[in-house]
């Protein structure tokens, strides 16, 4: 069985080769550059050395060149190969220094196979010494050595800036991908709590409408009572109309109505504090982040996130809150807000009867916590391994993307921070936020 040394600081393509040659037979010795390919010559000779010529330390024509002065190496032949070369004197240069071949990347496996068998069929070199070369031949080899190599890394750096470029338009994209599937997220996550929504909006809608006709009426009834008084003070003797003003303020109920107005006035203000708050509370939840953080009051977030679900808490959940003295944290808040909703909702969803979300904060050690606490079924610890996973859900259909808890992971990550989730079957499940206060 022949052996085959390949020196090549390109994982993958090394171990292509070296693949494709132990399938044809071949014992195959797979180094990353030049300098451990010299190291393993001192001990091992194999039948043929592959070695590619931008390597690091000492690349492939300085292999060649050691190989061929050494005459304990100088009969192993060797194939050179390239991912480009812009000049013919690069492929002249690695025969000069005594390549068999110089190939190109990406190299076609039957190719390499075939050269390979040539180069093994043809018979051994009677030379058994290293050619000696002038000092001018030396100088020139010298020369166009240093030419080659600086043309290969000028091409080397033009890739690599390109390659540097690409990237930076895949992370924008990315960026913006991330951005579009937060948001998207959070268009679900309102999805499931619309009707909810919808209810709390129509009730204070309702008595608001309810309070403006019972008002339409009294203030019918005290116009009415205006103009009797206007018209009683007009006649000669306006006391003679007294008795038929207090028929009109009895008949009317004018008493009860003017106490009654200050309430039906501050029960409609009091739904328009109501409709107000749902309205921003969605209106900043939905936004899209701005480019910039702020520092955020952590604990304000979480109220206003619980006014958003409170439509699907309050006949499923008792949100209890030990809230501490905690430093602003710089954040996306629109983001920080949709991590704390997804754990709530998780949370009312996982209760069978109604039950007890605790919320805590706290702070220590240059670090904020926050706690989410339910009494509801649990998780087994298989369920529990995954809820991070993309698209793991245990919800019925409709009722999951299996996307919350892994973006609310990711924005947590992306905030410097960490979540943990701990849970036993039949008691409950906590999750655990930690975020650095400096971030």
């Amino acid at each position: 069985m022949a052996a085959i040394l390949i020196a090549d600081d390109d994982t993958i393509t090394r171990n292509l080769l070296e693949l494709n040659l132990q399938d044809e037979g071949y014992e195959v010795i797979p180094v990353a550059n030049g300098e451990e390919a010299l190291a393993l010559l001192q001990e091992f000779h194999p039948d043929l050395i592959i070695a590619d010529v931008m390597m690091p330390i000492v690349d492939g024509y300085a292999l060649c060149k050691a190989c061929k002065n050494d005459p304990a190496l100088h009969q192993i032949p060797i194939i050179l190969y390239s991912s480009s070369y812009t000049r013919d004197q690069e492929q002249q240069l690695g025969y000069d220094f005594g390549a068999d071949r110089y190939l190109l990347k990406p190299i076609d496996p039957e190719a390499l196979l075939t050269t390979i068998a040539e180069i093994f069929e043809a018979p051994a070199s009677s030379s058994g010494e290293p050619t000696e070369l002038s000092v001018d031949e030396e100088m020139q080899r010298l020369k166009t050595y240093n030419e080659v190599l600086f043309d290969k890394l000028s091409t080397k750096m033009e890739e690599l800036e390109q390659q540097v470029e690409r990237l930076r338009h895949s992370e924008e994209v990315l960026k913006s991908t991330q951005a579009q599937l937060i948001q998207n997220e959070k268009m679900a996550t309102l999805g499931q709590l619309s009707a909810g929504i919808a209810h709390e909006i129509n009730t204070p809608l309702a008595f608001m409408a309810s309070n403006t006709n019972t008002l339409k009426r009294y203030t019918r009834d005290f116009v009415d009572l205006f103009h009797a008084v206007q018209q009683a003070l007009q006649t000669e003797e306006p006391l003679a109309d007294v008795e038929a003003i207090k028929g009109l303020i009895k008949k009317r109920k004018l008493e009860f109505a003017a106490e009654d107005v200050l309430e039906l006035i501050d029960e409609t203000l009091d739904g328009t504090e109501r409709l107000k708050s749902i309205v921003l509370n969605l209106k900043s939840f939905c936004r899209q982040d701005q480019q910039e953080k702020t520092y955020t009051d952590l604990n304000a977030l979480i109220k206003s996130t619980i006014n958003i679900a409170h439509c699907e808490l309050k006949y499923k959940a008792t949100v209890t809150y030990d809230l501490k003295d905690i430093p602003e944290f710089r954040c996306f808040p629109q983001q920080i807000g949709q991590v704390f909703l997804n754990l709530v909702l998780n949370a009312s969803q996982a209760m069978e009867e109604p039950g007890t979300i605790t919320i805590r904060s706290w702070s220590d050690d240059g670090t904020i916590h926050i706690e989410f606490s339910d009494t509801g079924s649990g998780m087994p610890d298989e369920v529990r391994e995954k809820i991070f996973d993309p698209f793991f859900t245990t919800k019925p259909v409709g009722l999951g993307t299996g996307l919350g808890l892994p973006i609310s992971a990711d924005i947590i990550r992306r905030h410097n921070g960490t979540i943990e989730v701990s849970s036993t079957v039949g008691e409950g499940t906590q999750f655990l936020i930690t975020l650095p206060e400096d971030a």
